[in-house]
């Protein structure tokens, strides 16, 4: 199915998550939301927040929409206790993996596993919250100062 680029407001939104192929590949782009009234937005956020920490489509969709409110999402999640469940390692590390991947994109660090400082965050960021606070800040030094 493809998109047309015609369509407006929500239209087109929802017409990105029924698509396969080459049209996906784009991406879900800031040009998605452009011109979206409050109350269209409001709908998008509510759509996209729906299992967010499971799709980096969700998660991208949700920073474009609105910076502020999905990195206090975020911060939120990363905050959360892990949910005990017979598979841990699928049904809670990936979520909060993902969630902490896209935090620190949002940040602009790219995920570099081999990465010395770039693995540091991420282990502070998944720790307690005297961890999680140091990392958030070294985060936001970080992309402060460029480096």
């Amino acid at each position: 199915m493809a998109i047309e680029k015609s369509q407006s407001g929500l239209a087109a939104s929802y017409a990105y998550f029924a698509t396969y192929g080459m049209e996906r590949l784009d991406g879900l782009g800031y040009s998605y939301f452009s011109g979206l009234t409050a109350s269209e937005a409001e709908e998008a956020w509510n759509f996209l927040l729906d299992d967010f920490a499971l799709s980096s489509e969700r998660i991208t969709g949700l920073f474009n929409l609105d910076f502020a409110r999905a990195t206090a999402l975020f911060k939120e999640a990363l905050e959360r206790p892990m949910a005990t469940s017979p598979y841990p390692a699928a049904q809670a590390l990936l979520p909060r993996a993902c969630s902490i991947q896209a935090f620190m994109t949002m940040h602009g660090m790219t995920f570099d596993r081999k990465g010395r400082v770039c693995r540091s965050i991420y282990r502070g960021l998944r720790d307690d919250p005297e961890e999680k606070t140091a990392a958030i800040r070294r985060l936001e030094q970080r992309n402060d100062s460029g480096f």
